[in-house]
């Protein structure tokens, strides 16, 4: 028996996906296949992924398109030519509002080969209007079964017309053991990791691709200014007014009063609705609310470094500059054995840009805890990343996986992403915790993500919807 599991492009977030479903079904019977449209896509600049192995086999039907950029009519064609050859048992297709998606359900329906669709979209992701839901359950129910995120990913296809019993959760999984790799809080970083190495997970900085999330129907950014799908996050802009050289500075990283400390950690495509402009006004917010209780002689105050770029990273610094605070940015940002230094006063924000995979455990591993300010999200396996790293995490409260995985006081604290009080507020509470409270909630958010989503969940799920 043959299963296809469909990509837009194989990025490193989805080997986890691979490895687990390979190591569930192949004692099954199954054999898995990896079917990439394309060999490169507009928003990830990230290294070409190695085969499985021997584990599966990679398909790619355009490989040297570039997703976004092949015709309708000509993806269709790659996709029923490549399944054709292949006559897949069964498909797991990554969403249903794409061409690629439904030219998959197409295949499947018309050679009787078992469709399931792979959702991570709620209710409460973007404005609903009836005709666009009327069209997408006529699409849903044409599925066979579905493999989704966690509860409210799986009331939403229920209210689409799938039937519970056919659903099963799992989809958004990571490499937990990856990135849980340290030894006594230090991360063994081998020099020029790649992916080819790692064979891991997923970055939001890298996240899934929006087309992946499956729903096109939906209007998850209202005001228009960007686009998720229309941005490379490698991409340098500079839609604001880019501040002058001397309104920055370097990390120092060798002189004397230079230190090792925590800082806050956000990964993240720099568009809109990842309220990063907010979480860069909670964080001046909270470093005066830090100044004015404790006295900025007597503490430092933890930098917020940014993992990403994309369009509004000009305006993000300006923004920076606007409130008064200090700016380093990736041509000086110098890590010394992966600790970020920073001058006793702290209190910088850190654009420590695009990063491939081989370097994110780095700086997981050297954070105090990880925020999520998105304004809404499908799922966010960023959030998994920083629990498998042991970090407590501050999130968003219109988030999926903050839903499922952040657990007030216990894993984390979670926070009204409109409300810069409301982010500058879980900030100081993090901030203010000792190194043992915060620890402890670093290991419970661990022992919660082990728990709900293990890295074999993507797999049992697949095997629960094929029967197997």
């Amino acid at each position: 028996m043959q299963l296809a599991i469909h990509f837009a492009r194989l990025g490193p977030y989805h080997l986890a996906r691979l490895r687990s479903a390979c190591e569930v079904l192949a004692p099954l019977g199954w054999r898995v296949m990896a079917l990439e449209i394309a060999g490169a896509d507009a928003t990830y600049e990230w290294g070409r992924e190695s085969g499985g192995g021997g584990q599966w086999e990679r398909v790619t039907a355009f490989p040297d398109g570039v997703f976004e950029r092949i015709p309708a009519g000509e993806m269709r064609r790659g996709i029923v030519r490549e399944l054709d050859r292949l006559r897949p048992d069964a498909v797991a297709i990554a969403g249903w509002g794409t061409v690629d998606a439904r030219a998959c359900l197409d295949w499947c329906k018309k050679n009787e080969a078992k469709a399931i669709v792979m959702s991570e979209t709620r209710a409460a992701d973007g404005r609903r209007v009836w005709w666009k839901e009327w069209v997408k359950s006529r699409i849903v129910r044409r599925f066979d079964a579905a493999l989704c995120g966690g509860e409210s990913h799986k009331r939403y296809l229920v209210q689409l017309g799938m039937p519970e019993e056919r659903i099963a959760c799992g989809y958004n999984v990571v490499d937990n053991q990856f990135f849980g790799k340290t030894i006594n809080g230090e991360c063994q970083v081998q020099g020029d990791l790649t992916t080819e190495d790692t064979e891991s997970t997923d970055l939001e900085a890298g996240a899934c691709l929006s087309d992946q999330a499956g729903d096109a129907f939906s209007n998850p950014c209202p005001s228009g200014l960007a686009r998720d799908s229309e941005t490379p996050s490698h991409t340098r802009f500079a839609d604001g007014p880019a501040p002058s050289r001397d309104a920055r500075r370097s990390l120092p990283a060798t002189v004397p009063e230079a230190l090792a400390s925590p800082y806050f950690l956000a990964s993240n495509r720099f568009v809109e609705r990842k309220n990063l402009g907010r979480l860069v006004e909670g964080y001046k917010t909270f470093q005066d609310l830090v100044f004015r209780l404790q006295g900025a002689e007597q503490t430092g105050v933890w930098p917020l470094v940014l993992l990403g770029d994309g369009e509004l990273r000009g305006e993000l610094i300006a923004r920076c500059v606007e409130l008064g605070l200090e700016v380093a940015e990736p041509e000086n940002l110098k890590l010394n054995s992966y600790k970020l230094k920073t001058t006793t006063g702290g209190g910088c924000v850190v654009f420590a840009g695009f990063r491939q995979i081989g370097e994110l455990r780095a700086f997981y591993a050297g954070a105090g805890a990880f925020v999520h300010p998105a304004l809404e999200e499908p799922w966010g396996l960023v959030i998994n990343e920083a629990m498998a790293s042991g970090l407590p995490v501050l999130s968003s409260r219109n988030v999926g996986a903050a839903e499922e995985l952040v657990q007030e006081g216990k894993t984390g604290f979670l926070f009204d992403p409109g409300d810069v009080n409301s982010i500058a507020e879980s900030l100081f509470k993090m901030f203010s915790m000792s190194e043992a409270e915060r620890h402890k909630m670093g290991v419970e958010a661990l022992e919660m993500l082990e728990r709900k989503v293990p890295s074999r969940a993507f797999g049992e799920g697949l095997a629960k919807v094929l029967g197997t």
